[in-house]
């Protein structure tokens, strides 16, 4: 089963985990800070999958451009440039980030992009500068 017999996929590529109605009004759709991390870990599992099989650490192109674009959404939905850090979701309702950062959630991002870094043989430096600025 892949990404997208799981999770949505949004207009613009990107996938959102369905959390179901837990928050009231809430789309059941909208991207998460956390949900970054199951985005990008499937990816980063095609690329140790591919290592593995082939004895090579080059990843896949599929792999690295899917991943790295998933950072971007992920971005474009929830930074917030101000404190260099991610809202918690995005609300479809009001087309808008919810205004709060979580902490954990940043951290499931950071952790996201360690492991795609660790894992591929994308341009880590150009990677890095897309994601951080």
């Amino acid at each position: 089963m892949n990404l997208t017999e799981k999770w949505p996929e949004l207009a613009d590529g990107q996938f959102v985990y369905v959390w179901g109605k837990l928050w009231g009004d809430q789309d059941e759709d909208s991207p998460f800070s956390i949900s970054c991390y199951g985005s990008v870990n499937v990816y980063v599992n095609d690329i140790k999958s591919f290592a593995s099989n082939t004895g090579s650490c080059r990843c896949g192109e599929y792999s690295s451009c899917s991943s790295r674009g998933q950072f971007l959404h992920y971005k474009k939905r929830l930074f917030i440039p101000g404190l260099q850090i991610m809202h918690h979701v995005y609300d479809y309702k009001f087309d808008k980030p919810n205004g709060v950062p979580w902490g954990r959630g940043n951290g499931w991002v950071l952790f996201s992009l360690s492991e795609l870094l660790v894992h591929c043989r994308v341009e880590t430096v150009d990677l890095l500068r897309t994601v951080l600025k």
